[in-house]
This record gives C-alpha cells, sequence and structure tokens, in this order.
C-alpha cells in the first residue's frame, strides 16, 4: 500500500529527534570524559607528589604498589578509582543509548528513504503524473528526498552513525600507565633533591629580592652595553666593540641563569606545591613574571650585540 508524503514526513521528523537526542548526548559525554580525565591527571599528580615525599622521607619503591599501603595514597588511589567507575557509568549509558539509536532509528532512516524513493519511482510511472493530472505530493516528496539526503552527510547523523563508543579499560589502562610514569619519573625524570633545594633558595623572600636586583643590574648594563657597542661601530673601533660583546653575552648569561630556575621551578610539581603554600606566592609569581619577560627582551638585545661589525 502506498504512503502519503505525510507518513514520511512523520517518519523522518521522528528518526531526526531521536538522532539529535543522541548526538546531544555524544557530545555531553565527550564533555564528561574530558573534565573527568582532566581530574584523574590531577590526582595521578598529587600521588606522584606524595611518593616523592615518602621518597623523601627515606622509603624507596619503583611501582604504585611498593607506595599503597601508605594511608594518603590510598585515599588518593580510592578517589581516583571513583572517577574511574563513574566514566565507566557515563561509558555504558552513552553505549546503550547509541546502540538503540542504531538499530532503532538509523536503521530506521535508511529503510525510509528506500521506501521513499520506491514510491517517487512508482508514482513518476503512472499516468496521471506523465499527464499533470495529479500527484500533487510528488513535489514534496522529492524534496524530503532532497533533505534526507542532505541528512546523511550532517554532523548530527554523521555523529551518531560513525561513533564508536569507548571502552572502560582504554581508561584503566591509561591510569596504570600514568601511575606508572608519575613513580619512576618523581626522582629519576624530574629535578634532583639537589636541584630542587637549589631552586626553593633561590625563591624563599631574601633571594628573591637578590635576584630581582641582579637582574635589573644586568639589563642596564646589556642596555648601555648596546648603545656603547653603536658607538663602537660608528667609530670603526673593532677592539672596544669586541669588549662590550664579551661583557653584554656574560650579563645575558647570568639573567638567563636566574630566569632558568623560576622557569624548572613552574614546571617541577614538587616546586610548585611548596610555591602554592607559600605566604610569598604572590611575590614569587609577579618576580617569575618580571624576570622571564626580562631575560626573554635581553636576549634579543644582547644578540643584536653580537651581531654589531666594524
Amino acid at each position: 500500500m502506498a504512503k502519503k508524503i505525510e507518513e514520511f514526513q512523520k517518519g523522518f521528523a521522528e528518526v531526526e529527534k531521536a538522532v539529535a537526542a543522541c548526538h546531544e548526548a555524544i557530545k555531553n559525554n565527550e564533555r564528561f570524559i574530558g573534565q573527568t580525565s582532566g581530574v584523574i591527571d590531577e590526582g595521578i599528580n598529587a600521588v606522584g607528589l606524595e611518593v616523592q615525599r615518602l621518597k623523601d622521607k627515606g622509603q624507596s619503591g619503583t611501582t604504585i604498589a611498593d607506595f599503597d599501603k601508605d594511608p594518603d595514597v590510598k585515599k588518593m588511589l580510592a578517589s581516583i578509582d571513583q572517577y574511574v567507575q563513574s566514566i565507566g557509568k557515563e561509558l555504558k549509558r552513552v553505549a546503550d543509548l547509541h546502540a538503540a539509536t542504531k538499530s532503532k532509528h538509523v536503521k530506521a532512516f535508511w529503510a525510509l528513504k528506500k521506501d521513499l524513493e520506491a514510491e517517487i519511482k512508482a508514482r513518476k510511472k503512472e499516468v496521471s503524473t506523465k499527464l499533470n493530472l495529479g500527484n500533487k505530493s510528488l513535489p514534496d516528496m522529492e524534496k524530503l528526498l532532497d533533505r534526507m539526503g542532505k541528512y546523511v552527510d550532517s554532523a548530527v547523523f554523521v555523529g551518531v552513525d560513525a561513533f564508536v563508543p569507548e571502552t572502560l579499560d582504554e581508561h584503566r589502562r591509561r591510569v596504570t600507565q600514568g601511575l606508572k610514569q608519575t613513580v619512576a619519573q618523581t626522582k629519576a625524570a624530574k629535578l634532583t633533591a639537589e636541584q630542587q633545594l637549589l631552586d626553593e633558595q633561590a625563591l624563599n623572600e631574601r633571594n628573591l629580592a637578590k635576584n630581582l636586583g641582579i637582574v635589573k643590574s644586568q639589563a642596564q648594563a646589556i642596555a648601555k652595553g648596546s648603545q656603547d657597542a653603536a658607538k663602537a661601530v660608528a667609530a670603526k673601533d673593532a677592539k672596544a666593540l669586541q669588549t662590550i660583546k664579551t661583557e653584554v653575552a656574560a650579563a645575558a648569561k647570568q639573567v638567563a641563569s636566574i630566569a632558568s630556575i623560576f622557569e624548572r621551578a613552574f614546571k617541577d610539581d614538587w616546586i610548585k606545591s611548596k610555591i602554592r603554600d607559600s605566604k610569598a606566592k604572590g611575590k614569587i609569581e609577579s618576580t617569575a613574571k618580571f624576570i622571564t619577560e626580562a631575560n626573554a627582551k635581553l636576549k634579543v638585545m644582547a644578540a643584536k650585540v653580537q651581531a654589531m661589525k666594524v
């Protein structure tokens, strides 16, 4: 029995509604997984910091199993596992919804499109159509078929049709690997305890002021050296220019050395945790910003001096 245009329109509307809902669920799932994975990564970093503290107290070990009896580590691992379980629930929810949408609505879409194509083909063969005496709904059917053809390439339909649900095992493997790396790297791949101590000392308030003073002094020296170098070039004094280049290079090297302390510090989890707990946190951050920015500018100035020729 031939279907009316209203039946095709109703069937397509149902498909669009169901597929759109599934697509939205997939997007929400992606956001949830991304945010939760970020929280898990922070948890893994926290475990690494705690393991490092335990190592600093004398405890030895190379895997998370060597430290998971510690109350704090145990608590952190339990928290990470809760987040992993919440990911598992979300993955199952979306996987079930996607499977149901594919088996019912996506399948119904292809069947509906095939029926519509057959209906249009059959109506075009009718005598009334050939004589332009009837089949007023045929143009609407053709428009609907065109819409359905474009819908196949839409972001919503493709997003659902091509979606492949993640598995919880993938996330568990990621967590296992993350914990393995953070335990192995807490001592070997990060700063040595000696270097950390030196950098921590450089960040105390007294040394902050000292280092800031050095950078400002050397900045003035480089600025003056730049002016003197220009004068030496104008005077064609090669010997004076070489002396200035040596002085400017030494000043730039000292600034770079101080700046490197801050660059290392803000990449090291242990020292960052110390900074967060420090009463001088604001002063450390503002000084670090000034010195790192000054270093970048002075490096350019020093390079220009080195490029000067008589």
